[in-house]
C-alpha cells in the first residue's frame, strides 16, 4: 500500500475497514497505511510517558489518548499518534479528535522513521498541532518541535543525561526529566 501520491480515500472509509483491522491502518494524503507494530522498547517509552503526562493531567481539563485512538486532521488525514493530549474537549468525540491536538508524541522505528519525520511532522505543523515530540529510541534523544507565531516549528533536541528535563511547552508548569522517559527500557 506504499503510495506517495493523494489518494482518493477518506475517513469514511476508514470506518468501513473490518472494526478488529481498523486500529492498525493510518490515513495519509488519502491513502491507507499499515502501521508497525510496536517493540517492547517502544510500549516500554509510552508507557513511562504515558505515566508521566497522565499522572500530571489528573484533575485537569485535558486528556491523554494512546494509539487506538483517531487524529482527524481533515478527511484524507487521520493518524494514530503514539500519545496525544487534547485540550478541547469539545474537538474529542466517541473515536477520534476532531482537529489538531495540543501535543502529539511519536515514537521512530526503521518503519514509521521517514513518515514521523517527513509528511506527519508537515501535516502536523499544517494543521495546527501545538506541540510534537519526536522520540529517537536508540539514541536516547528527543527533538521537540513548538509551533510558533508564524504556524512554523521551531525545534530542540534534548539527550538523556543525568539532569536533562524537557519543558511541556502547552503547560506552564511541567517539566520531564529524560531520564524518566528512558527508564527500564531494555529487559533483562
Amino acid at each position: 500500500m506504499e503510495n506517495k501520491s493523494i489518494g482518493d480515500k477518506t475517513y469514511s472509509d476508514l470506518l468501513n475497514v473490518k472494526e478488529d483491522e481498523r486500529n492498525k491502518y493510518e490515513l495519509i494524503e488519502g491513502n491507507l497505511y499499515l502501521m508497525a507494530g510496536a517493540s517492547a522498547v517502544h510500549e516500554r517509552i509510552v508507557m513511562n510517558l504515558g505515566r508521566q503526562f497522565g499522572n500530571y493531567l489528573k484533575g485537569k481539563e485535558c486528556f491523554l489518548f494512546s494509539s487506538n485512538f483517531d487524529i482527524k486532521l481533515s478527511e484524507k488525514n487521520v493518524y494514530k499518534p503514539d500519545l496525544s493530549i487534547v485540550c478541547d474537549k469539545k474537538k474529542i468525540t466517541t473515536n477520534s479528535c476532531e482537529g489538531p491536538p495540543d501535543l502529539i508524541v511519536e515514537i521512530l522505528s526503521k518503519a514509521t522513521r521517514k513518515k514521523d519525520l517527513g509528511i506527519k511532522l508537515t501535516n502536523y505543523q499544517k494543521y495546527g498541532v501545538k506541540e510534537y515530540w519526536i522520540v529517537y529510541p536508540n539514541d536516547f534523544f528527543i527533538t521537540v518541535c513548538i509551533l510558533d507565531e508564524e504556524k512554523k516549528y521551531s525545534y530542540f533536541t534534548y539527550s538523556l543525561n543525568e539532569d536533562e528535563k524537557i519543558k511541556v511547552n502547552i503547560f506552564n508548569d511541567m517539566e520531564i526529566k529524560l531520564e524518566d522517559i528512558f527508564e527500564n527500557l531494555y529487559l533483562e
